[in-house]
């Protein structure tokens, strides 16, 4: 796939983000009264239950590249599990911690995906892109996936990207000093099929693909050849989804 550098109970918990020394301390904030412009009333005491500090980043700062999701902060909302959803906000996501970071008017904040039901950006054209977490989805034997995934198709027949963080180690030959020096961070995608909440690594093969959907074998087969598409390709695979969604009424 490509490599990118670069919506809780009724108390949710914030943790305050040292950007420098990526120092994690536990907020419990109140949340009042939620409206559609963003948060009217917020109540925030700092905490540290336990009187513990926590510090865990173990990222070395030679590596090159970003963990984060986006380039940029990107205006968009969340919603958090007790479906509270606060909007207006400027985002950003912490793909190797899985954390979203929001950015207040003097500090940045961050909420654990296990906190979130979901999130979503929109583009200057204000179309949106809707991710959630991985674990509303199962792979193989009911094992659910991990990390943050963008909902690219959300019907019965959907598609889903995962993405990871992994390390591009150094090519550096010293012997003929050629090249690049420094391990680099970087961001894959994967693409899921997904069948209800079951989650499916694209076949490689057309005929391993339209054997996913057995029930509608020969009329994909017919879709297929007649439309000239390959399901490996994006764009092509979500007209195949449309159709098998539009014609679903056997279930």
């Amino acid at each position: 796939m490509n490599e990118k550098q670069f919506p809780l109970g009724d108390t949710a918990f914030f943790i305050k983000y040292n950007m420098k020394g990526l120092s994690l301390l536990a907020f419990s904030l109140f949340f009042h009264q939620v409206t559609g412009q963003g948060i009217s009333s917020i109540l925030d005491n700092s905490t540290n239950p336990g009187e513990v500090l926590m510090e865990f980043d173990n990222r070395s700062p030679q590596i090159k590249g970003s963990f984060y999701l986006f380039d940029e902060w990107q205006k968009g909302q969340f919603t958090l599990n007790s479906g509270a959803s606060i909007s207006e906000q400027w985002l950003n996501y912490d793909v190797e911690y899985d954390l979203l970071e929001v950015k207040l008017d003097n500090e940045v904040k961050i909420v654990p995906l296990l906190m979130l039901k979901g999130f979503s950006t929109s583009d200057p054209g204000q179309e949106q892109t809707f991710y959630q977490p991985c674990d509303n989805y199962y792979y193989e034997q009911k094992v659910p996936l991990t990390g943050l995934c963008e909902v690219v198709e959300s019907d019965y027949y959907g598609l889903i990207m995962r993405f990871m963080t992994d390390i591009k180690e150094s090519t550096y030959i010293p012997a003929l000093d050629i090249g690049n020096k420094e391990d680099e961070l970087i961001i894959r995608e994967k693409l899921y099929l997904t069948i209800g909440d079951k989650a499916i690594e694209i076949p490689q093969k057309k005929q391993s693909f339209i054997q996913l959907y057995p029930d509608r074998s020969m009329d994909l087969t017919s879709f297929i050849k007649e439309h000239k598409l390959n399901h490996r390709n994006v764009s092509d695979l979500l007209i195949i989804l449309n159709f098998l969604n539009e014609n679903k009424a056997f279930q």
